[in-house]
Order: C-alpha cells, then structure tokens, then sequence
C-alpha cells in the first residue's frame, strides 16, 4: 500500500529507534497531527535487537486528520531511563484522494 487514508483501520505503525531494546519497560509512538495537537498510541517491541516498535491502529478515529504527521518512538527502560527517537513525517490522505 503506497497511501495511508484518514480512517485507515488495516495499518501497522512500525519505527526504528536505533537502540537496543532488551531493558525496555514502555515504548510509545508520539505524534503530532498536522494542526498542532499531540499525542501517542502505546506500542509495542517488534525486534529488541533491531530497536524497532510498531502500534497497529485499530478505530476510525485515530487517523482522525489528513496532512503530514509526525511520529517518534518514545522509549522508557527498566532504571526509568527515557529516550526519543528521530521524528519522521508521514502524509495522510483524505479518503478518495
């Protein structure tokens, strides 16, 4: 699928966070929609030693905006230590388009 669609139920978010995930205790995938409004879906470790991390959407409502997104991993390890990724920008689409 070359497109994602607003409302997109059938999509899995995957990110790279470039570190090694085997003391990860959270990780979440950030956003910020195109007006501004952030946020995150709780995610989880795909490949620990790869550092990748996906979140599967799963209502309507949480492509809920078309326009470039921003998305970022998030992690939290088991001594509270926290870590951001890099963002990437990602293009929504409106339905039809």
């Amino acid at each position: 699928m070359k497109h994602i669609y607003v409302g997109q139920t059938k999509l899995r978010i995957v990110l790279n966070s470039q570190i090694d995930l085997g003391s990860c205790k959270e990780c979440e995938i950030c956003y910020q929609k195109p007006n501004g409004t952030e946020g995150s879906f709780i995610a989880h470790v795909l490949d620990a030693e790869k550092g990748t991390i996906f979140y599967d959407v799963t209502s309507r409502d949480e492509l809920d905006m078309s326009g470039y997104w921003k998305l970022w991993p998030r992690i939290v390890f088991e001594d509270d230590r926290m870590a951001l990724g890099r963002s990437t920008r990602v293009f929504v689409y409106d339905a039809g388009d």
